[in-house]
């Protein structure tokens, strides 16, 4: 496993929407939450998955949409900050 990402993305998941902050600023801030745009807009954008942390939390089941999508480890929303720190990524505050 890689202990040193180059991006993170983190994904707040609602409903019908992902609001998304990629580090790259490759990924719109907002998207619907559809099997369509997760596919279009969000997983062919990354290109090296190896070296891209994408986080996001579980909510009730609407994160179905995107794991299913991507391998992500799941964490606690209170949790991300140490989930990104402990990733070694150099651009978190």
């Amino acid at each position: 496993m890689n202990t040193k990402f180059l991006r993170v993305i983190g994904v707040d998941v609602a409903s019908n929407m992902l609001d998304i902050d990629d580090s790259d600023k490759k990924i719109a801030e907002t998207m619907p939450s559809t099997v369509s745009a997760v596919a279009k807009k969000f997983v062919t954008k990354i290109k090296s998955r190896s070296d891209t942390l994408v986080v996001c939390e579980a909510t009730v089941g609407y994160e179905h949409v995107l794991v299913d999508r991507l391998v992500i480890v799941f964490r606690r929303p209170d949790s991300f900050r140490e989930a990104i720190k402990s990733a070694h990524w150099d651009g978190w505050p």
